[in-house]
């Protein structure tokens, strides 16, 4: 489960390493967060949705860059 914690105006996306509005989110409920832009937020739980087998069957959206 990915659980929002708070957003930033302006800092550094873990996994593209862009300085960007982020969110701070923690991972299956562990005390570490991690702070992913929109666009990764939304990768990650439609991955992990994909995962427990609840993700619906129509094509996933497209992201518009900022």
């Amino acid at each position: 489960m990915l659980t929002i914690l708070r957003v930033e105006e302006m800092a550094k996306c873990a996994f593209c390493s862009r300085d960007k509005e982020v969110a701070a989110v923690q991972m299956d409920g562990s005390k570490t967060e991690v702070l992913l832009c929109w666009a990764d937020v939304r990768k990650h739980a439609a991955m992990r949705m994909r995962m427990n087998g609840q993700a619906p069957k129509a094509a996933p959206i497209a992201v518009a860059a900022k």
